[in-house]
């Protein structure tokens, strides 16, 4: 059997994606917040401490196969971070005003009552690529591992058909762009993910979903 090397990790988030970028700052936070109430008492039971999250991605860096624009409701970012805007979140603009054309083949008319889902007025409007790339950075920030180029090949299953505790086989394309043929190479790293791997799924256009 072929040897790879492996990398311990308590948390693997595939996708570098804006949920998953979000979700890891989310707990490397909450985990801080839950150690410190801990420390003053108020609230019981040990203390998590320092773990291992890491973010496999299979584009060359964050963001490089987001290519969309988007308008973005501050809500979700601003109750992540609060001063966003102060720490250089990369919005365009914002909208200003909202209006819904009905057009015919010689004419528009202004619509007076604008459906709720349309409504855009007070939010932003991003590049998510960039949105993405600022995220990531601020993942570095606080510790987390990024590891651009490394896809999920597979997910590993052990003789019961469950999965394993190092559920996460990596495919270098480092390393297939360079000609290498040999498994031990391509395949080359086992991401364990001993607490949980996190795999989001597309909703059609709806956004994704994080599964655990």
């Amino acid at each position: 059997m072929i040897e790879r090397e492996q990398i311990e990790m308590d948390v693997v988030f595939v996708g570098a994606g804006p949920a998953n970028l979000a979700a890891a700052l989310h707990l490397k936070a909450e985990i801080k917040k839950h150690d410190e109430f801990v420390e003053k008492g108020i609230k019981h039971g040990p203390a998590i401490g320092d773990i291992e999250i890491a973010i496999v991605e299979k584009g060359p860096f964050v963001g490089a196969h987001i290519l969309s624009g988007a308008v973005m409701d501050p809500k979700a970012i601003r109750e992540l971070m609060p001063d966003f805007l102060d720490q250089g979140c990369p919005v365009d603009s914002v909208v200003t005003e909202d209006a819904f054309w009905y057009l015919t083949e010689s004419r528009g008319i202004n619509a007076p009552i604008i459906p709720p889902p349309l409504k855009n007025k007070g939010k932003y409007i991003v590049s998510l690529s960039k949105m993405c790339e600022w995220l990531g950075e601020k993942c570095e920030e606080a510790g987390i591992n990024i590891f651009p180029e490394f896809p999920a090949a597979e997910v590993l299953y052990d003789e019961n058909n469950a999965p394993t505790l190092s559920p996460v086989w990596m495919r270098s394309i480092a390393a297939a762009r360079s000609g290498a043929t040999d498994s031990t190479v391509i395949l080359s790293k086992c991401f364990s993910g001993g607490t949980c791997t996190v795999l989001v799924t597309k909703i059609a256009s709806t956004g994704a979903t994080a599964k655990c």
